[in-house]
């Protein structure tokens, strides 16, 4: 039975998996001598290079980070909790299909509107139950949303209209379950970019993507 190759679970804007093979023609020497097992990305967004060198190269530790909270979150609880936020992915994907179509966008809505008021009760450093359903608010939104953006208005809130899809594939299970797989070699921060600094050393593969 093939095993199902991890890949970026949302859509991400300046996301790199259609130049995947334009970058191989870049990495360095080191990397494909099994001599470089570190990899750095400090500028994580939906992760297609983390995801292809962890699973066809020799890295044996990652550090991971953004500064996008809920992003993190969500790259948190898939590297932990992959099974339960399965349970919850697999409800949205459910009312979203079982939604008249001239209702989604009023389901979207709502659940935005959840996503935004319950900002103020994550607390963010330390993982805990009522993470699971926000990380998946977040993919249900990125999913359904247009375009798959991510934008906060000046009050952070996220105010991206719905995307108004026939048909939404809100999550493939496989892939989760694979990218919580690659992501156990992974310490994954909420940080600005100058915290991996002290994360470098010789045999570290950095990619800077900002």
């Amino acid at each position: 039975m093939q095993m199902t190759k991890a890949k970026p679970f949302i859509k991400w804007v300046g996301g790199k998996t259609q130049l995947l093979e334009q970058f191989e023609n870049y990495y360095p020497i080191e990397l494909r001598q099994g001599l470089i097992r570190r990899y750095v990305e400090p500028f994580l967004g939906g992760g297609a290079l983390f995801f292809e060198l962890s699973q066809h190269y020799n890295i044996t530790h990652a550090y991971l980070s953004d500064l996008n909270k809920d992003l993190i979150l969500t790259y948190q609880v898939i590297q932990q909790h992959p099974t339960e936020l399965l349970d919850f992915l697999e409800q949205y994907q459910k009312e979203y299909d079982q939604t008249h179509p001239s209702k989604r966008e009023a389901l979207f809505l709502e659940v935005r509107r959840h996503f935004n008021a319950q900002r103020f009760e994550i607390n963010y450093k330390k993982l805990s139950e009522n993470w699971i359903p926000r990380a998946a608010q977040f993919i249900f939104l990125n999913k359904t949303c247009y375009n798959g953006l991510f934008r906060l208005n000046s009050k952070g809130e996220f105010n991206v209209p719905f995307g108004k899809y026939q048909t939404a594939l809100i999550f493939d299970a496989p892939n989760i379950l694979a990218v919580s797989k690659a992501l156990q070699i992974a310490e994954i921060q909420h940080a600005d970019y100058s915290n991996c600094f002290d994360k470098v050393n010789e045999h570290t593969f950095v990619y800077l993507d900002p």
